[in-house]
């Protein structure tokens, strides 16, 4: 039997997830649980998934996972989790301002490690010219299109803050590229080799710890790392 999702006590489930202790991950996003599989398979043990949609946290739940509601943009809980994780999540979000705000809110709720996945969009401008497009790209839902500059750009700006020791981004997979057509397709030559994903990794404190979560979780092409001095 599905348990009911808890909204009547939003103060109470904040108090309650503050005062976890020994938590190994957060999902944002969690949706059918996909993800929470992923995060478990990181770093495994008690974790939980959070949704803003109360039908993905109740699928969730009917599965055996732990989930709450909860918005990314709202989570205030900071080292609450060994790793926070956000698996096709940002892209969904309206705008830079908003993808900025979630990003910082899932680095701080990690005590090691952040892990972003979601589909690679540096390609998307360059095949447009040439008349081609990712389909995978225009068939889910995205509101903001974080590239390789975005992630550099936020940990520039956001490396003392958060606290930051490193940061390092993977591509992997091998998208399908169709033409563009509008009458006449446009002949012109397919981008060879045009990755399907891209996955960032952000360390804290220190490097250590992000040295550590490159063993986890670095997977694929390593096209940026940086890590503090």
């Amino acid at each position: 039997m599905k348990s009911p999702v808890d909204k009547a006590e939003p103060a109470r489930r904040k108090a309650e997830l503050a005062a976890t202790t020994n938590l190994q991950f957060v999902d944002f996003g969690c949706g059918s649980g996909h993800s929470i599989n992923f995060a478990d398979s990181i770093v495994p043990g008690n974790g939980f998934g959070i949704d803003i949609a109360e039908a993905a946290v109740e699928t969730c739940r009917a599965k055996g996972f732990a989930a709450e509601l909860g918005d990314v943009l709202d989570f205030d809980q900071r080292s609450i989790a060994l790793a926070t994780f956000g698996v096709n999540l940002l892209q969904e979000l309206p705008g830079r301002t908003a993808f900025e705000r979630a990003l910082s809110n899932m680095v701080r709720a990690a005590r090691n490690f952040t892990v972003v996945q979601h589909g690679y969009f540096d390609a998307d401008p360059e095949l447009a010219l040439q008349g081609q497009h990712i389909e995978a790209n225009f068939t889910k839902k995205i509101q903001f299109k974080p590239t390789i500059a975005d992630y550099v750009h936020f940990a520039q700006r956001q490396r003392t803050s958060l606290n930051l020791s490193g940061m390092a981004i993977f591509t992997s997979g091998k998208a399908e590229v169709s033409a563009l057509t509008l009458g006449t397709p446009a002949e012109t030559d397919l981008l060879a080799g045009v990755p399907r994903t891209m996955r960032v990794v952000f360390g804290r404190k220190d490097v250590s710890r992000f040295r550590a979560a490159l063993e986890k979780v670095g997977s694929g092409k390593g096209v940026f790392v940086w890590e503090q001095d």
